[in-house]
């Protein structure tokens, strides 16, 4: 004990023109009581954390929530005292406090049997959400629904609010997401987002892509190319992207004047032979297309390998576009074109709203539209050369 107080004092006397004297002496005092120089409180407290920095007991609570959200300078001595106290916060009695869980949850709604397509796209936007949250004090829960199911995902979300498990949802849907489910967060004044999808029943908090516009700016570049004569995979779906990016399509054949020639319009089912029997379809036309516009890369690439399979050449006698920019766009030969999501940057955003709203009940979720980004590689050409451009 005696050869503690003397290194205590002895340090004190050294660092005395280096930093306050008075909270030299505090940070070994309360290192004195924690070695038991002083009887005192076995387990410290908000209180004498706060006492220990220099600030207040709210700014202590504030850091536990959102370190990032209090000043550098009283971030240090916060930590500082925690470190010298031994301090351990009670996670429960926390939440007890503030009526918070710190839990977010992500309700997946989607098909019976999940698609690899489907999880190669909305992976990227998972991880996204999960690192947002990794930043902040906040726990990701991930629980996926089906579509056909409305009673069940209802009484799951229900029982979610009413009994306090989470502090606010993100909903990644590309279905509608029922109605009585966005009655349910309005009459409970509850957090909530949806991603990748557009709902008539509100007007915020839908945070999308649009994928309308995104197949318009498809045909507009294989217009730029030359070509007339525009297919288009499409999947016989309830699914809102598959269905607006149909629209997009008819709207853009529509504004060239070009034939709507309902021939070239196939149905596939987003796998790459579903890709492969489209094409299949296409050449046995009298006058195969000149370029080919895809709902989604995998079906693309079944597109590319049985047209080569066939004897033809991508992109010289066919032009191929992809939906995604996912592995296998760079994997097939010739690398196909596509279209990239910002998904990064949607889940980003999605989750500073929902943080934000659990922050302030007053703030408003406004929709958000994301654009999409065309990569160019070398499934795309000019008409010029194709053996199907008359």
């Amino acid at each position: 004990m005696n050869r503690f107080i003397l290194t205590a004092l002895t340090t004190i006397y050294y660092q005395y023109y280096f930093n306050s004297p008075y909270r030299i002496i505090k940070l070994y005092w309360f290192k004195l009581k924690q070695q038991g120089w002083h009887m005192g409180k076995k387990n410290p407290t908000l209180r004498d954390v706060a006492k220990l920095a220099g600030v207040a007991v709210g700014t202590i609570s504030n850091y536990l929530n959102n370190p990032d959200g209090v000043k550098e300078k009283n971030r240090e001595r916060i930590e500082n005292a925690i470190k010298v106290l031994h301090f351990t916060p009670n996670t429960m009695a926390q939440r007890l406090a503030s009526g918070r869980t710190n839990t977010i949850l992500l309700y997946i709604l989607s098909e019976q049997e999940i698609g690899d397509s489907t999880w190669l796209h909305q992976l990227p936007l998972i991880q996204a959400i999960n690192d947002r949250l990794h930043k902040t004090r906040y726990n990701l829960q991930i629980k996926i629904g089906q579509i056909g199911e409305e009673e069940y995902s209802l009484g799951y979300m229900e029982d979610c609010i009413q009994g306090r498990i989470i502090d606010g949802a993100a909903i990644l849907s590309a279905w509608e997401v029922p109605k009585e489910m966005l009655k349910l967060f309005l009459r409970e004044d509850f957090p909530y987002v949806l991603l990748e999808n557009k709902s008539d029943f509100t007007n915020h908090a839908c945070i999308q892509f649009d994928n309308e516009q995104m197949t318009v700016s498809m045909v507009d570049y294989l217009a730029e190319l030359g070509h007339e004569k525009i297919a288009f995979v499409d999947v016989k779906s309830d699914q809102q992207h598959i269905r607006l990016r149909y629209r997009g399509y008819i709207k853009a054949i529509t504004k060239y004047e070009f034939k709507l020639n309902k021939e070239y319009v196939r149905d596939g089912d987003f796998t790459i032979e579903s890709g492969r029997r489209c094409a299949k379809e296409l050449l046995m036309l009298p006058k195969p297309p000149t370029a080919v516009i895809c709902g989604n890369d995998n079906m693309a690439v079944g597109m590319i390998e049985e047209i080569q399979g066939s004897g033809y050449r991508v992109p010289e006698d066919i032009s191929v576009m992809g939906v995604d920019n996912s592995i296998v766009s760079k994997a097939v030969v010739p690398n196909l074109t596509t279209m990239e999501m910002p998904l990064k940057k949607m889940g980003e955003v999605a989750i500073e709203e929902l943080l934000a709203k659990i922050s302030d009940p007053e703030h408003q979720i406004e929709s958000t539209m994301f654009q999409c980004r065309r990569i160019d590689r070398k499934s795309t050409g000019k008409v010029c050369d194709s053996v199907f451009r008359r």
